[in-house]
């Protein structure tokens, strides 16, 4: 009689239940692990956000600084160099070549029988 308990329906659901069970805690401890996985993740993704907020703000204020450092730098070199354009610029150029070779040659009068030293 023994033999067929052992092998009958309710041993059968029985040793099902138990399996079944044991699957369900397995499942239940699987999905925990992934809830804080995705909690994980979240954080993460709050993390790398804040990161790159402070970065975008650190970009932004470093290209405001360097348009002052720029504006400060340039500024007096713009100045300068607009007071050495005359000097430089090929009609004053010439000039000052005309003044030196008058210079040269006797003052105003001896200019005009100077060479020709602009062409």
């Amino acid at each position: 009689m023994q033999g067929l308990i052992a092998n009958s329906t309710v041993r059968l659901i029985t040793d099902e239940l138990a399996r079944l069970s044991q699957e369900a805690e397995r499942a239940e401890r699987a999905a925990e692990r992934w809830q804080e996985s995705a909690a994980r993740l979240d954080a993460q993704r709050v993390e790398h956000r804040a990161e790159d907020d402070k970065a975008a703000a650190a970009v932004t204020a470093a290209e405001a600084q360097a348009e002052r450092v720029r504006a400060e730098v340039a500024a007096p070199l713009i100045v300068q160099a607009g007071r050495m354009a005359p000097l430089t610029s090929p009609p004053s150029r010439a000039r000052r070549q005309r003044v030196l070779a008058s210079r040269r040659w006797g003052g105003s009068v001896g200019a005009s029988l100077a060479p020709s030293i602009t062409s």
